[in-house]
């Protein structure tokens, strides 16, 4: 078992509550961050887990050098956004949910990051 891992999970929508499943049956520390209170609770009520509200804002004040992974499994349309703020915060793991990028610029920016390990998950 590996040590001193600390995952930040980014979205409470269905692929957050998969990858919910498969961290807890894995035992490993994860922290669940959510855009509205409403969803959270959803997110709660299905999985048992608390969920901390907030969106980009909560991401970006509660994210710190312990994370060392993150799992952005957001919206489509908020993946980018995510992304900045945890390569802002120097995530060394990054696992995000397919496509990854919405423009050739987007995905070009994920290219060029040199602090992370990116991954891109496809079923």
């Amino acid at each position: 078992m590996q040590h001193n891992i600390k995952i930040a999970l980014i979205g409470t929508g269905k692929m957050g509550v998969e990858y919910t499943k498969v961290l807890q049956h894995l035992k490993l520390d994860f922290t669940v961050f959510g855009n509205s209170k409403k969803s959270c609770d959803e997110f709660n009520t299905k999985t048992g887990v608390v969920a901390t509200p907030g969106g980009l804002n909560a991401l970006e004040s509660n994210i710190n050098s312990d994370y060392n992974v993150a799992i952005n499994a957001v919206s489509i349309e908020n993946l980018h956004s995510v992304n900045k703020i945890l390569f802002k915060k120097n995530i060394s793991k990054i696992l995000l949910e397919k496509p990854a990028a919405l423009t050739p610029d987007q995905f070009s920016e994920l290219e060029n990051i040199t602090n992370s390990n990116i991954f891109i998950g496809l079923n």
